[in-house]
């Protein structure tokens, strides 16, 4: 009955163990995406910048044809 249930806190150690490595992942993996959304905000509106300055160009050139 005690090797049993030594090999019992063993296996729940275990379990508990990867669970918490599954955590840290997870804690881990939703930084990463919020990292992401962040930079494809800043993309988005340099994006749109340069947008607006291809534009005034496009203006510029067109005038002095």
């Amino acid at each position: 009955v005690n090797a049993a249930s030594a090999e019992q806190a063993r296996g729940i150690s275990q379990i508990f163990n990867a669970a918490q490595q599954l955590e840290q992942s997870n804690q881990r993996a939703a930084a990463q995406a919020e990292e992401c959304a962040s930079a494809s905000e800043q993309l988005n509106a340099q994006s749109q910048s340069m947008f607006t300055v291809v534009g005034r160009l496009q203006e510029l050139v067109g005038k002095g044809t």
